[in-house]
């Protein structure tokens, strides 16, 4: 399993290029985000908080996932909290992935996730139009 450290530089990453998503995790102070793919579904597992410090590596994983696969699924049924930089990066992965044809979508955010989400009124844009 590849190790990003927080701090690392992110990668040129190419869209006509093809990732290989399935042995990557991305680890910050806080948090970790674990990428593994099925099919043409990545999907990114968020384990901890996700605040300020975190969001370059979640950003990194959504853009390595977004390039290898179709379809991402970010699982938060072990995000702890998440902050309004959070909720940034992932509602910037939802338009940027409509933008070239593949889809993300947000699943299990936890009770603690999705009180924020529902604060923030972005569910219907993370959870899909069927979100209550």
């Amino acid at each position: 399993m590849l190790t990003l450290p927080l701090n690392a530089p992110k990668p040129d990453w190419h869209y006509s290029e093809r990732v290989e998503v399935s042995s990557l995790r991305v680890v910050a102070d806080v948090g970790q985000i674990q990428v593994s793919s099925t099919g043409d579904v990545a999907v990114l597992k968020v384990i901890g908080e996700v605040d300020l410090s975190v969001c370059p590596a979640l950003q990194r994983a959504v853009d390595a996932a977004l390039v290898g696969q179709p379809r991402v699924v970010v699982d938060l049924a072990e995000c702890t909290y998440m902050d309004s930089s959070g909720l940034r990066v992932l509602i910037g992965a939802v338009g940027s992935a409509t933008k070239i044809g593949r889809s993300v979508v947000v699943v299990n955010p936890t009770e603690t996730v999705m009180k924020i989400i529902e604060l923030a009124d972005v569910a219907q844009i993370l959870l899909g139009p069927d979100a209550s």
